[in-house]
Parts: C-alpha cells; sequence; structure tokens
C-alpha cells in the first residue's frame, strides 16, 4: 500500500531538512573521511542527486536502459556515474546539485499526475513504476543512506519523527519480501517475527510456505523464530554491512527465539553482488 505523494513530499521535505542539518557540522576533514571501503562522505550528496535525477529523467521514458537483477550490476551503475561527475559537484559543492533535483522533483509531482510512468532501471524495483512510487522508492533510498552516513559519522541514527521511519520501515519489509524469488523458498516452511526496537520500530510477522512469503506489521504469537534488535543494530548488520550479526548476537544486540528458524531467515535474506533479485510487483505500470 503506497502513501500518497503530498505525504511522501511532506516526508521527503522532513528528511531533506535534516540531512542539510547534518551537513552543515561538515568540515573539510569531515568531507574526506571514509564511507565504506570506497567511498568518503564527499560521494553522497551526488549519488542521493542522480538518483533523484534519474527518476526526472526517466519520466515517460525508459532511455533505451535496462533494469539491473544484481548488486554488482548496480555497482557498475554507479561507477559510471561517478565517472561521469563534475569537478564541480564533488563533496559540498554536490549540495547544490542535490537541491536543484529536489526542487525538480517537487516541481514534476505537482506538474504530472500520480500514476504518470517512471522507468527505474534499479535492482528490484526496475521497470515501468509509477511516479507515486518512484517518489516513495526515493524517500526509502534517501532514508538509507542518511542513516549509513549518521552510523558511520558518530554511531547514531539521526532524529526523525517516529511516524517517518516506521512507515519506511514497512516500505522496506514489502521490498525485502517481493524480493525473494520462488527459487529462494523451495522447501521452506517457516513463520519469523523480526521485532525492531526503538524511535519508530515495530515487529514483521515473515511467512514463507508453498514458494510464496507474505509479510504482515504485526507479532504472530505461533511464529517458529523471533528476531529482536534495535534499528541501528539490524541496519549496521543487514543493510550497511557495517557489523556481523554473530558479534551482534554474541553482543546482545541482537536475541533470537528459535534459533536454527532465526538462521535460516537470516541466511534467506542474505546479500552477494551476484544474487539475482525478484522485480517487485508493487507500483508496478505500464506505459501508454
Amino acid at each position: 500500500m503506497l502513501n500518497t505523494i503530498s505525504q511522501t513530499l511532506a516526508d521527503l521535505e522532513t528528511i531533506w531538512s535534516a540531512l542539510d542539518s547534518f551537513y552543515q557540522r561538515f568540515t573539510p576533514q569531515d568531507w574526506g573521511r571514509k564511507h565504506g571501503k570506497e567511498w568518503t562522505f564527499a560521494d553522497m550528496p551526488y549519488h542521493l542527486a542522480y538518483f533523484n535525477q534519474t527518476v526526472i529523467n526517466n519520466i515517460k521514458n525508459d532511455g533505451g536502459g535496462q533494469a539491473r537483477l544484481t548488486l554488482q550490476e548496480l555497482n557498475t551503475w554507479n561507477d559510471a556515474h561517478f565517472a561521469k561527475r563534475p569537478s564541480s559537484q564533488a563533496g559540498a559543492n554536490g549540495l547544490a546539485y542535490l537541491h536543484e533535483t529536489q526542487a525538480a522533483l517537487k516541481q514534476l509531482a505537482a506538474q504530472y499526475p500520480p500514476e504518470t510512468p517512471v522507468f527505474l532501471p534499479l535492482i528490484i524495483v526496475g521497470g515501468w513504476r509509477s511516479l507515486t512510487f518512484a517518489l516513495e522508492y526515493l524517500l526509502d533510498h534517501m532514508w538509507i543512506h542518511f542513516t549509513e552516513s549518521h552510523l558511520r559519522y558518530d554511531q547514531s541514527l539521526p532524529d526523525l519523527p517516529s511516524a517517518l521511519v516506521n512507515r519506511i520501515l514497512n516500505f522496506s519489509m514489502e521490498m525485502a519480501r517481493g524480493a525473494l524469488r520462488s527459487d529462494n523458498l523451495v522447501g521452506v516452511n517457516l513463520v519469523t517475527i523480526l521485532r525492531l526496537t526503538g524511535n519508530g520500530g515495530g515487529a514483521w510477522t515473515f511467512t514463507m510456505r508453498d514458494g510464496k512469503c507474505l509479510v504482515e506489521a504485526n507479532a504472530d504469537p505461533h511464529a517458529d523464530a523471533e528476531i529482536t534488535t534495535d534499528i541501528a543494530t539490524h541496519l549496521k548488520t543487514s543493510v550497511h554491512n557495517m557489523q556481523s550479526p554473530i558479534i551482534a548476537l554474541l553482543m546482545g544486540k541482537t536475541k533470537i527465539k528459535g534459533m536454527a528458524g532465526g538462521q535460516q531467515f537470516q541466511k534467506i535474506f542474505a546479500t552477494t553482488p551476484s544474487r539475482i533479485w525478484n522485480f517487485v510487483e508493487l507500483g508496478k505500470t505500464t506505459p501508454e
């Protein structure tokens, strides 16, 4: 279930404002700090901007492009964008480009109907999507990278409204469920609760049966396994590759009831560069 464009734009504005406040704290040395293995903090504004620009450029247009199936293909796509980056858009200067794309997105949302088709050449959400979905995806993408930057900067999460965080998590859970392929679920009969604590957290029940996976925003009392952790630890272990899930378990940051089922659940969703993900159904549309 997607939210309205007006709600998504309001939430984007909230994150954009928080991100600007975050970057205002940066010194020249901060921009040069490592952001993972290959990137620096100076790369992030440009990365966020060209994702926005992809939506802007691909309204009613596929550009002869093709959606990516693997993380490896997405990384190649990212590398191609960075290879074309003008020197004027590096580091803090990239904020001006990011602000330009944000203004353009707001203009497009006012100009085009919510169901306007947009081609996304990305993993999991690739193909023709409605403008409503494309903006919802950008909200999720922005939050994912904002949380990573915040965690890498000072080991904390950004201070955002709990309702916003919870609805992004709902979207992320639906994306994770929908990205599973039937061959990932052969012979799997498993009901698992993922409980995330902290501001905006909640509980989600993943039911895997008959080669399908369903997710609901509740806690099934009859689940086979339950994984409980805080949002920051979930992101560090399952999204940003900043911490080993085993270390989080040993430190007591993650707790698992039904260890065998919990480990099977984590293995099903494990990410590798060459893994092929399914394209989700949510937000699909067909251009006229």
